[in-house]
């Protein structure tokens, strides 16, 4: 199992790290509006402590520093050393002096108990292998009173292009085809309700919400693919087979006039007692 999770993590480093490049891309904008919904729903108040675990280039970071204000702070952590340089630079670009990033495996979390008025994890829990240790673990450094916020996918995420995506990939790397991603062990609102309540949080709510990104034109779903998740499987292809697969989603996305993507998400809240 150590290996199994060793792996998991090695996998998910390597993609982001590779990625970072192309995550602010205004194709990928769903990250900044599920951080900032999710901040929002917090409805944080100046000076409250807030740790951001898996924060990425910082798309619910941000948000949470303004809400905090210059007497809060925010704790951003990653494992992806090149997403956190990128949102080191974008923090002092824009001045913020209330923001903290740190590279760190969220399944390794070196704070203290009772340490936040809120944690929160925006699309970032399921690439955890133990689930519902990892919520117990982040519900531990809430105060009382405070709130754990979960952010993940909803389903149909990214359809119609996801069976798209893995159609080609089945047919012409069918080694790298996967039928089952992390996210849907928990993509309906009462799986992830019932995953916070088994890891011990309370007043939990859980809501989902159906939302569409708009696709500019067919190029961009390579841009989608370069900046998110699917990034692993690209690096794993030959220079032959990108060229294939980027000019075969060129050609569906023209033929069918695809717009836009699905990028439907659950929000779930827990206030510790």
């Amino acid at each position: 199992m150590s290996n199994k999770i060793d792996e998991l993590k090695k996998k998910t480093e390597f993609t982001f790290n590779v990625a970072a490049d192309f995550f602010d891309n205004p194709v990928l904008a769903y990250r900044n509006y599920f951080g900032t919904k999710t901040i929002n729903n917090l409805r944080l108040s100046a000076g409250f402590n807030v740790l951001d675990a898996g924060c990425g280039a910082g798309a619910a970071t941000f948000p949470a520093a303004r809400a905090v204000g210059r007497e809060g702070r925010v704790i951003g952590i990653d494992i992806s050393d090149n997403l956190l340089v990128q949102a080191k630079r974008k923090a002092q670009k824009e001045g913020f002096k209330n923001i903290e990033f740190i590279n760190m495996d969220m399944t390794k979390l070196d704070f203290e108990e009772n340490m936040f008025e809120a944690v929160v994890a925006v699309l970032s829990i399921y690439f955890v292998d133990d689930m519902a240790k990892q919520i117990k673990d982040l519900f531990s450094l809430v105060k009382p009173n405070g709130k754990l916020a979960v952010t993940t996918w909803g389903p149909r995420i990214f359809e119609p292009f996801y069976s798209f995506w893995n159609n080609e990939v089945k047919r012409i790397r069918p080694d790298l085809y996967s039928s089952f991603n992390p996210w849907e062990r928990i993509f309906t609102p009462d799986c992830v309700r019932n995953l916070l309540e088994d890891a011990g949080c309370t007043n939990v709510i859980s809501l989902f919400e159906e939302k569409k990104q708009q696709i500019e034109s067919p190029e961009d779903f390579w841009t989608l693919v370069l900046g998110s998740g699917f990034r692993w499987v690209v690096e794993q292809l030959t220079p032959d087979e990108k060229t294939e697969v980027n000019d075969n989603i060129i050609n569906w996305a023209t033929i069918n006039n695809i717009k836009s993507i699905e990028t439907n998400a659950i929000f779930a809240i827990a206030r510790k007692e």
